[in-house]
Order: C-alpha cells, then structure tokens, then sequence
C-alpha cells in the first residue's frame, strides 16, 4: 500500500485489508512493507485476483519488487539486471533502436572497454541519458539515485546498482539483501 489514497470505493474488502494489515511493516512514512511470502497465501485465503478488474486499483498504492533467481554471485545478479543472462543470441542492438543513441557521459568511454561489439551495444542500451530512455532504452542511477531505493531500503535491503526505464515507470537494480536472521 502506498501513500496516495484510491478515490471511490476501496478495491478490496475489510477483511482482506485487515488480514494485509496484520502481516504487513509499517515504514518511517507510513507505507506498509508485505513479503511476497506473506501475500501469495493470504491472495488465496481471500480469492484476491491481482490480474483481475478490481485490482487496477492498486495502480496507485503498490510497488512490486520481484527477487530475480541468481546464484548469489554480484556477476550473476549484473547479467540479470541487465538482460545479458540468456547469452550473445538474446542481446538487443542499440541500431534496433527508432533512433541510434550514444551513452550518457561517462558511460560511452567506459563502454569501449567492452571487447564483444554485440554486448557493448546492448548495454549502451542501458546507459543513455534520462532523457533519451524515455522511449526506448534505460538510464544507469548511482545507488542512491534510483527512483525507487526506498522499497528496498525498507526491506533491508541496499542498491548496489539501477536502471530506470520509461519516465521512471520501471527499473532494475541489483541489492545487496541484509543478512539472514
């Protein structure tokens, strides 16, 4: 649940929203924290549908982050973040693109180290500027830049590295998870 409130009537009923409540960890500003572990049962307890009509709703109160599969390693968690897992057969061309870009600065030099020419265009894909993601494409935020850190902060957890793609509307990003309890 987030800080804007949905106009209208509520999408879901009382009991669903008491039973969310009650797993749920309020943050500093009043946003509820709800792990994945806790919700998927409580979705099927309660016959909430989140591909269904009533879930448009949540459009405006739910962020989603979805852990990504990886063998723990920061190299495994880079070629997930950055769609480079599949392998040279699945990497998209920046001259796929409506419009050739170059990277934001400092990012086109740094990209020239990148010995495989597929795998240097494919990641220049992933540091343009702001601005010209907005379309196509996505932008490199420092750690403490991307859009949404607070989320993960809020788990526990700390952004190592992020993409934003769109207006801010998506993003990726590796996190280092806090140790287990």
């Amino acid at each position: 649940m987030g800080r804007r409130r949905a106009q209208g009537p509520r999408p879901f009923g009382d009991t669903f929203v008491t039973a969310l409540r009650s797993v749920a960890r309020l943050t500093g500003d009043g946003d509820a924290l709800v792990r994945g572990a806790a919700l998927a049962p409580l979705l099927g307890r309660h016959g909430v549908d989140l591909t269904g009509g009533a879930a448009a709703e949540l459009n405006c109160w739910l962020t989603v982050l979805l852990r990504v599969a990886t063998d723990g390693t920061l190299h495994d968690a880079m070629r997930a973040a950055t769609f480079t897992e599949r392998g040279p057969g699945h990497l998209v061309s920046v001259h796929d693109m409506n419009r050739v870009r170059a990277a934001a600065r400092p990012w086109e030099e740094r990209l020239g180290a990148v010995a495989h020419p597929a795998l240097r265009d494919h990641l220049r894909m992933l540091c343009l500027t702001e601005e010209d993601a907005r379309s196509e494409g996505g932008f490199r935020c420092e750690s403490g830049d991307w859009p949404w850190a607070d989320v993960p902060a809020a788990a526990g957890c700390s952004v190592v590295a992020g993409w934003g793609f769109g207006e801010s509307q998506a993003g990726t990003a590796v996190v280092r998870l806090p140790a287990a309890r």
